[in-house]
């Protein structure tokens, strides 16, 4: 930014240039540019003002596009002599003239001619495009859902209504081909119409950008499917949308969808303020206040993503959309790549690993990073500087370093006051990263800036002043599980007027894919107070299920555990009754993790205890296993069929001898039914039975 803006007055005689003559008459004027920006240098060094017109400033802060302008007469204009005057000449007399204000030079501009040649073509045509595509009524359309939704003016009641998820009308059941059942949950007000044919609706008539159609259907690197489409089509109505069964092998499919979702969304806020800082400059007999187009910042899309390699790919998805095949400048790619890429060979590609671990762990798998992303016309920058950042793509771990906490010294926090769409992928896996990370993360969203800078007030949307903002904000929730931590983020954070789309269980259980013909005990816990359900476990598995394992007949058990501060609790408890047993979690060293499975594959030691993280992390296969319990359900519901698998016979053993125990509470149901299946839930929760045994027996008997 330089330093003091000054303007000078321009006055334009005769009808607006069309496009192709305003080229034609800028091109002889760029020849101008190299010698008046030597001019202003010169001007400068001897302390006098500069003869150049400046106007700096960001795409969306409520100034014209930043860029260096000059203030110009055209030929056609009369001169003193009563003649036209040059291009040479009107640079003459405006270095006599003397700047004024900054509103009236903005309303009496004619033109601006760049000196940076560079950006000049991608501002002054951004300005012209945009004011095109307003005057056509592409991004001001009446039933396009981008303005449907930003433009709602919401009352009083409506907002305490959707704070307070007072939502009037009944959930209605949306059956999906593609992405399963769900319960559309929204007020009156903002009901969706025929919300079945959300299946059926094109791309091409979701009122999506043109130049990104193009480039979509230009795409090579993965086709635009059914599954895309109907993910696209359920985002664009701005409704919440909470998927709970996201397979990896159609990740890709569900990031193509809000990649383009996001980037329709970023284009058009952009193409709007353009417009509306092009009509400002050409005198046009508007205020600044009569265009609401921005919030308190300029970031608009917040993107959390579990890993460095699921950032690249998201990158790579939004630079395919955004260039297609045509030639743009992608600023610091090559760092990028480079620290977001993996130059040696990856482990995991040929490991005998299961499908989804290797999904999730081939690549860069590093889980601190956070990169601002900013669009221009024919420019995508990467690292840009948060506060002029479009898109947003971090970790959780990343961005609660920027954020920190009340008394840090890193307090940051004001980039995410004005966010309109939250895209949280791959949310299972926060669950086994730090979920107190994406909490912290959500109570610092659409609070009161500490500093608003150079902000032009009179620009900022009513329900941004109102204090709303979270209110129009979207959330698109992607997890692979669903668990009461993502039902309580969901209630406390997520409050978006439309209403939402919540996922419904499937029919389906994991039960079904053992193999391995044992006897299934289910326990319920007695108990109806969830805060003292932790310490009830802990007591039904001491005075009654401990028993039963220490038996000398039953060696070889492991007991899985889901959560680290109940496994510390057990093995401090090991420790003092003087049980033997050996432990693996996910702080466990490489070389007591195979100390501890070879004593305990040969019985030498009584229990393995065995944490659920260090299984999604390393995916071991355990030997040795003859019985197993589930101090509390698996948050991934595979995770159990896949353990109870690990048993196999051996020359001295026979399936008879094999058990399996799982606890759970009334309050697990959420996990209980995709493992049982939806079916039986019901009943097992019931308090008149307390154990629920299940067999399998495969067709096969193996």
């Amino acid at each position: 930014m330089v330093g003091k803006r000054k303007f000078r007055n321009a006055s334009a005689t005769g009808p607006k240039p069309k496009r192709k003559e305003w080229n034609k008459r800028r091109a002889p004027l760029k020849r101008q540019a190299e010698p008046v920006e030597n001019s202003e240098n010169s001007s400068a060094d001897d302390g006098t003002s500069s003869d150049v017109d400046v106007l700096d400033g960001d795409l969306n802060d409520g100034t014209v596009p930043a860029v260096r302008l000059l203030a110009a007469t055209f030929d056609g204009q009369a001169g003193e002599d009563g003649g036209k005057v040059s291009a040479d000449q009107s640079h003459a007399k405006l270095s006599k003239r003397k700047s004024g204000p900054r509103e009236q030079d903005l309303k009496s501009s004619a033109v601006y001619v760049a000196l940076d040649i560079a950006l000049t073509d991608d501002a002054l045509n951004e300005a012209t495009e945009a004011d095109e595509e307003e005057a056509l009524g592409e991004p001001s359309s009446s039933d396009d859902p981008f303005v449907m939704h930003l433009e709602k003016i919401l009352t009083e009641d409506e907002a305490d209504a959707a704070r307070n998820k007072k939502l009037p009308s009944a959930g209605v059941d949306v059956s999906l081909p593609h992405l399963g059942t769900f319960t559309l949950k929204s007020s009156a007000t903002a009901a969706l119409d025929n919300p079945s044919g959300l299946a059926d609706r094109p791309v091409q008539k979701s009122h999506v950008k043109m130049s990104l159609l193009k480039h979509l259907k230009a795409a090579k690197t993965q086709p635009w499917t059914a599954h895309c489409a109907e993910s696209f089509a359920v985002m664009n109505t701005y409704r919440d949308l909470f998927h709970f069964e996201k397979d990896h092998r159609l990740d890709m499919d569900m990031k193509r969808a809000y990649c383009l979702h996001a980037l329709n969304h970023v284009l058009k806020a952009r193409n709007r303020v353009v417009a509306h800082n092009a009509k400002l400059t050409r005198g046009t007999a508007h205020e600044a206040s009569d265009f609401k187009d921005q919030g308190f910042t300029r970031p608009k899309v917040l993107i959390i993503a579990p890993f460095k390699h699921d950032a690249l790919r998201i990158y790579e998805i939004l630079a395919e959309l955004l260039t297609g095949n045509e030639d743009m400048q992608v600023m610091n790619k090559a760092r990028f790549e480079k620290e977001f890429g993996w130059d040696e060979k990856d482990p995991v590609a040929n490991s005998d690993r299961p499908e989804d671990f290797r999904a999730t762990f081939t690549g860069n798998t590093d889980d601190c990073f956070r990169v601002g992303i900013s669009f221009t016309k024919k420019t995508l920058k990467m690292y840009t500087e948060f506060y002029s950042a479009d898109i947003i793509i971090a970790s959780p771990l990343g961005l609660r370093m920027i954020i920190g906490t009340e008394g840090e010294k890193q307090h940051e926090y004001d980039f995410l006051s004005s966010i309109e769409i939250l895209v949280m992928d791959q949310a299972d896996i926060f669950m086994m990263q730090n979920w107190e990370h994406v909490t912290l993360i959500m109570k610092h969203l659409h609070l009161q800036p500490k500093s608003t800078g150079k902000l032009d007030f009179g620009r900022v949307r009513h329900w941004v002043l109102n204090g709303w903002s979270q209110l129009y904000r979207q959330t698109i929730f992607l997890s692979a599980f669903r668990c009461p931590e993502f039902q309580a983020l969901a209630n406390r954070h997520c409050s978006n007027y439309e209403g939402a789309f919540w996922q419904k269980g499937s029919s389906s259980h994991t039960l079904s894919s053992v193999v391995v013909p044992i006897p299934h005990c289910f326990h319920r816990i007695p108990g109806n107070d969830i805060a003292s359900m932790s310490d009830a476990r802990f007591n039904y598995f001491r005075d009654k299920i401990l028993p039963q394992l220490n038996d000398p007949s039953k060696t070889q058990a492991m007991i899985f555990i889901p959560s680290y501060f109940d496994f510390v609790r057990i093995r401090n408890h090991f420790h003092r009754e003087e049980i033997s047993f050996v432990q693996i979690c996910e702080y466990t060293s490489t070389s007591k993790i195979a100390r501890a499975r070879d004593l305990f594959y040969h019985g030498k030691k009584h229990f393995l205890l065995y944490t659920e993280r260090f299984h999604f992390y390393r995916r071991y296969r355990i030997k040795g296993i003859r019985h197993i319990l589930f101090y509390d359900l698996p948050h991934y519901p595979h995770f159990y069929p896949e353990l109870c698998n690990m048993m196999t016979r051996g020359e001295e053993t026979a399936f008879h001898q094999f058990t399996s125990d799982a606890l759970f509470s009334k309050f697990d149901s959420l996990s209980l039914a995709p493992i049982v299946g939806i079916a039986k839930m019901p009943a097992m929760l019931q308090p008149d039975k307390a154990v629920h045994m299940f067999v399998t027996s495969p067709a096969d008997g193996s």
